[in-house]
């Protein structure tokens, strides 16, 4: 099966990207880069310097914390067009939680 091609166009889908100007779209997709990850790749830790804000161009991404009593407790399961890390990398911190892969996954990658 072939996989889609992304191009600076594909930004137009996401939400904090719309209206933009052309010319726009082209810049801010010649600042980043395409990755993509095979089911269950992790992305980050928890903890972990923030380095880089993931716009989630197609699969699906958890995000979840250990508890007190070390068990997994679910943040929330992010889709296509959601942007993952943007408050923890603008206010220069850490991942709230560890980010994983639940399938086939493409993202944009901004990194500092």
């Amino acid at each position: 099966m072939n996989r889609p091609s992304f191009d600076a166009l594909t930004l137009k889908k996401v939400p904090i990207f719309k209206g933009l100007r052309h010319e726009d779209y082209l810049k801010i997709f010649s600042l980043g880069k395409i990755k993509q990850f095979q089911k269950n790749s992790f992305l980050f830790n928890q903890g972990d310097d923030a380095k880089g804000v993931l716009i989630l161009l197609e699969g699906k991404i958890k995000i979840s914390q250990m508890g007190e009593e070390g068990n997994q407790v679910l943040l929330r399961v992010l889709g296509p067009g959601q942007l993952v890390a943007g408050v923890a990398v603008l206010e220069n911190g850490t991942y709230p939680g560890n980010g994983y892969t639940l399938e086939k996954t493409t993202v944009f990658c901004l990194e500092d």
